[in-house]
C-alpha cells in the first residue's frame, strides 16, 4: 500500500534513480549546475590526484607505496560513502534535499555523453571527415584510433560500450544495491583510475 509519510520528504531511492536516468538522458551533466559548483567526477579525481602527489613518492620503497595506495583508497571510499550517506540522510529528513541527490546522482551517469560523442562520429563518418570522426572518437576517451572507416567505427561502439558499462550500468547497479554512497563509491574508483 501507499505509504505518505515516506514520501513526505520527497521520492524514494529508486524513483530519484528513474528520474535522474530520464534527466540525464535529456540534459545530460546539467551544464548550468556545474558552472557554479565542482562536478562530483572532477571533484574526486582532484582529490584522488591531489592524496597520490603527497603519498605515492618515487624515492619510497615499493611497500611503503604499496600500504599508502591502500590508505587513499580507504580514505576516498570512507568519504564517499560519508558523501552518499549524509545526502540520502538529509533528503529523508529535510524538504527538498532531494534535489540535491537528485542533482548528483544525474550528474554521475553519462548516458548522453555517450549517445553524443557516438552520434558526433557517425555523423562525420556519413559526411566522409575522418579528420572529425578521429577527434570525436578522442573525445569518448577510449578506443583505438584506427585509420579506416570501420575501424574508427568498431572504435566508437567499443568506447560507448566501455562507456557505458562504467558510467551508467556500473553506477546504476552500486546504487540499487547501497544507494547513492554505493554508487559515489564507484564512481570514486573511476575517477582514481583515470586519474593514472
Amino acid at each position: 500500500m501507499f505509504d505518505e509519510r515516506a514520501w513526505a520528504f520527497g521520492p524514494q531511492s529508486l524513483v530519484l534513480l528513474l528520474f535522474a536516468l530520464v534527466l540525464d538522458a535529456y540534459i545530460g551533466d546539467a551544464p548550468l549546475v556545474f558552472r557554479l559548483l565542482p562536478h562530483p567526477l572532477a571533484l574526486m579525481r582532484r582529490v584522488a590526484r591531489g592524496l597520490e602527489r603527497r603519498l605515492n613518492r618515487r624515492e619510497r620503497d615499493e611497500s611503503t607505496r604499496r600500504m599508502r595506495g591502500i590508505l587513499v583508497v580507504a580514505v576516498l571510499a570512507a568519504g564517499a560513502a560519508a558523501v552518499g550517506g549524509a545526502l540520502e540522510w538529509l533528503g529523508d529528513v529535510v524538504r527538498f534535499v532531494w534535489i540535491v541527490e537528485l542533482m548528483a546522482i544525474t550528474a554521475l551517469l553519462a548516458q548522453r555523453e555517450s549517445y553524443l560523442g557516438a552520434r558526433l562520429v557517425a555523423r562525420a563518418l556519413e559526411a566522409g571527415d575522418m579528420d572529425t570522426a578521429r577527434a570525436a572518437l578522442d573525445g569518448l576517451e577510449r578506443g583505438p584510433r584506427a585509420g579506416d572507416a570501420f575501424g574508427l567505427a568498431r572504435g566508437a561502439i567499443e568506447a560507448v560500450a566501455l562507456r557505458l558499462a562504467d558510467r551508467v550500468a556500473a553506477p546504476v547497479f552500486w546504487f540499487v544495491l547501497l544507494g547513492l554512497p554505493g554508487m559515489l563509491r564507484s564512481e570514486e574508483h573511476t575517477s582514481e583510475l583515470q586519474s593514472h
